[in-house]
């Protein structure tokens, strides 16, 4: 059975998207063949009827493979929020168990797979598997169910000691086992937290952390590639193997 890698943020708009084609492009570097899969994408264009989702069309063209858009994002919504409200408010419930079944053949099919959540752990996703009121299916349920470790995606600057720590420790309470964090630079001009937060974190933390992800002004799979290299992405996938 393949092996592969669940990335998630500690919080919206980190970066998860560029990290996680730098982890499919450091697989490939490895020998892998690699799957993505981004099981539900919120924010969708709507284009002649379809929903273009972008994170996941970028995400299979680094892939390089022919996955159907079915497959690498099952699971898609126009409105730009969690799913489980987009669900509410485009009346498309989701469904939980379809999206663990194109995983699972995903990782039967391939070496390695590269699974992108959406937001952070704590996002809602459904009401519970098991139907019951007051109970819900949160984005850290989908990875703990996918059985894969964790990267946990967050930003460079200032608020990520705290938002990472309560990050890890969600997945430590949902017994997840976390492969690494990446602090990714969004911004072009780096602070002093940039520049001390993954020192700080290293510290503090007992999983690995990772270099900070060179802030892109283009977002090419050559200029991914690279950055991946600097920040020795390729020892995160051998890690993830190892887990």
């Amino acid at each position: 059975m393949g092996k592969g890698i669940f990335v998630t943020g500690t919080d919206t708009g980190v970066g998860k998207t560029v990290i996680a084609a730098a982890l499919v492009l450091a697989a490939r570097q490895e020998g892998l063949r690699v799957a993505v899969l981004k099981p539900v994408e919120t924010g969708c264009r709507r284009e002649n009827g379809e929903l273009l989702p972008a994170d996941g069309l970028f995400l299979q063209q680094i892939a390089g493979h022919t996955t159907s858009l079915d497959d690498v994002v099952p699971l898609r919504y126009e409105t730009p929020v969690a799913p489980l409200v987009a669900a509410g408010i485009e009346g498309k419930t989701p469904d939980v168990k379809s999206l663990l079944a194109v995983f699972e053949r995903l990782r039967n099919e391939f070496d390695f797979v590269v699974v992108e959540g959406a937001g952070g752990l704590l996002v809602p996703i459904s009401e519970s598997l098991s139907g019951a009121h007051g109970e819900f299916y949160f984005m850290r349920d989908l990875a703990r169910d996918c059985g894969l470790p964790l990267v946990i995606v967050g930003r460079a600057g200032l608020g990520t000691i705290n938002h990472t720590l309560l990050s890890v420790h969600e997945a430590e309470l949902a017994r997840i086992r976390v492969a690494g964090v990446v602090l990714n630079q969004t911004e072009p001009v780096a602070d002093t937290a940039s520049a001390t937060n993954a020192a700080v974190l290293r510290k503090i933390l007992h999983v690995p952390v990772f270099g900070v992800f060179r802030h892109l002004t283009e977002k090419t799979a050559s200029s991914i590639d690279a950055a991946s290299k600097e920040s020795d992405l390729g020892r995160l996938v051998r890690s993830a193997q190892s887990l």
